[in-house]
């Protein structure tokens, strides 16, 4: 991960902490590389089988304890934030209760989060049934007083439109990085040049806004064939933006 990352100049990394578990990574070891090669780190946390918004006080309570083991994590790694899950209803028929129970989760991680310095960045989710948090309305019904208190990661492919995407960015009160991968249909996390968005006009706009971009996807194939494509889009796209503007990015 770190020779790629140094391979291909970026700054850092977004690590997923689910990964940590599910492949057996150790923390000390991670923390031997980021020195050593002196890339950035942001931290995700757990997101398999957690629902901060359960209502089912087991599962709440073991997805807070997940959450609050990230948090101890990112803190050891030099992560200025924890990007985070917001959870989703148990039942389409509770949903207001399923938002206090989010509530409750979402200040207990910030009340243990905030005296130790990181922050806490809620990812807006892709509108589903079960969904609570996709939109900025939403993000702040289930934040209430905390709203201005987050910040909030941009996720493309969440979106259904490019609009979409720049009114979140306008609307929520700090985003702290946005997610970039494409979308087709209902298929999410595509590679940039394949789906409904198009990046090619994307890309520009938000070079020029200067908020962290993190490049998502899934690769199997340990020669990255899906991220060196994605690379290469980038790089073709932004250098003729830069040959058309004369802009330094």
């Amino acid at each position: 991960m770190f020779q790629k990352t140094t391979e291909e100049d970026f700054q850092g990394m977004e690590v997923w902490a689910q990964h940590f578990e599910a492949k057996g990574f150790s923390w000390d070891e991670y923390l031997r590389f980021s020195h050593l090669f002196e890339k950035d780190t942001l931290v995700h946390a757990p997101s398999w089988d957690i629902n901060l918004a359960s209502m089912s006080e087991k599962i709440r309570r073991g997805s807070i304890n997940e959450t609050l083991r990230a948090v101890d994590f990112a803190l050891m790694v030099g992560s200025k934030e924890l990007t985070v899950h917001p959870g989703q209803a148990s039942n389409p028929l509770l949903k207001e209760a399923s938002l206090d129970r989010l509530y409750q989760s979402l200040k207990e991680i910030f009340e243990y989060s905030y005296p130790r310095g990181l922050k806490i960045s809620l990812e807006i989710m892709e509108k589903l049934p079960l969904s609570l948090v996709y939109s900025t309305g939403t993000a702040e019904r289930a934040t209430r007083d905390l709203f201005g208190l987050f910040s909030y990661t941009v996720d493309a492919a969440h979106c259904d439109s490019e609009e979409e995407i720049f009114s979140l960015l306008r609307t929520l009160p700090e985003v702290s990085k946005i997610h970039i991968s494409n979308r087709w249909g209902n298929r999410l996390h595509t590679p940039l040049f394949l789906g409904d968005h198009d990046f090619s006009r994307i890309l520009p706009r938000l070079g020029e806004m200067g908020i962290p971009l993190v490049v998502e996807g899934l690769d199997r194939d340990v020669n990255f064939p899906v991220l060196r494509s994605n690379i290469f889009f980038v790089e073709e796209i932004m250098k003729d933006f830069r040959c058309k503007t004369g802009a330094g990015m």
